[in-house]
């Protein structure tokens, strides 16, 4: 399994991460398992494996039902501490069925692959949500930093510091509880899913799952739902809308604050420009046009 250039940076972190978390050998003998991959050319013991597999085979025959089942809707899955889960034994079943969890949603009929949603798209939400996305690991301290500081200018929260993992692992596996328990819970799920997956799986996780509004869960329904459109003939500056709503998509829903979705719309805009995700051309055509949402409304870029 490939390793990111940043992961060796955030080892150590990790490792204290986890001895917080794994008080039971259980856990930690899962996190040993499912931890760092060796080289292509290694093999994974089988003793190991065989340890793993009765570990598996050690959790109550429920948990599945509670930790890792999909709703009929396809579109809630492994949500165990979401709905009211605490329990060490549903924590440790949740982690431990993460890809069965995510194969389940790429099963729903409302997935987009990433080759089908423009690189302008990727690049409005990478712009606005972690424009380093490719370069560092599970986490971005640097971001963090530069996060505090940007968001104490400015007055406001402009700017987060989770990474696009970091918020693609809440969506799917924890509750919006805001505690350094579930920050922890977090950052180790985090570290599992960059050590397992590539950085574009990620990213078509986290276009597929988030919640963008007026009840629209991924960028399909998202397009649907404010363009009537599929995600693949998405324009520069309804991208820029959709990039905008992970931030707050209940209180800038376009249909109902158009204003507040336009200023945010703006801002990410204006981050692709900063961080070179766009051309002047195709950032001035797109403040000429504005969006126009399915019900009539417009938004401006132009600041009135």
């Amino acid at each position: 399994m490939r390793r990111h250039p940043a992961a060796k940076k955030h080892h150590i972190l990790g490792k204290i991460i986890l001895l917080l978390l794994l008080l039971v050998a259980a856990y930690a003998g899962y996190i040993y398992f499912m931890g760092p991959q060796p080289a292509p050319s290694v093999q994974v013991p089988g003793a190991l494996t065989k340890q793993t597999d009765a570990l598996k085979q050690k959790l109550p025959a429920d948990l599945p039902q509670k930790a890792g089942a999909v709703a009929a809707t396809g579109r809630e899955v492994g949500k165990t501490v979401k709905t009211g889960a605490t329990t060490l034994m549903e924590k440790i079943h949740t982690v431990m069925y993460i890809d069965q969890t995510i194969a389940a949603k790429r099963r729903s009929p409302q997935w987009v692959p990433l080759a089908q949603i423009p690189k302008q798209t990727q690049d409005a939400l990478l712009a606005i949500e972690d424009h380093d996305f490719y370069n560092h690991g599970a986490l971005d301290i640097s971001s963090i930093a530069r996060a505090m500081l940007v968001n104490a200018t400015a007055g406001e929260i402009v700017e987060g510091g989770s990474t696009i993992t970091q918020q693609m692992v809440k969506n799917l596996f924890l509750s919006d509880e805001q505690s350094l328990s579930r920050k922890a819970e977090e950052a180790t799920i985090a570290f599992l899913i960059e050590h397992r997956y590539t950085k574009q799986e990620i990213l078509e996780l986290y276009l597929n799952t988030t919640y963008l509004g007026s009840g629209a869960y991924g960028i399909k329904e998202a397009s649907q739902t404010y363009f009537n459109k599929a995600p693949k003939n998405l324009g520069l500056g309804e991208s820029c809308m959709l990039a905008a709503m992970p931030y707050a998509p209940s209180a800038l829903n376009p249909f109902k604050n158009p204003a507040g979705c336009a200023k945010r719309m703006r801002l990410v805009l204006t981050s692709m420009e900063k961080y070179n995700l766009v051309s002047k051309a195709a950032a001035d055509q797109a403040r000429f046009a504005g969006v126009t949402l399915k019900d009539g409304k417009f938004l401006s870029f132009i600041d009135k």
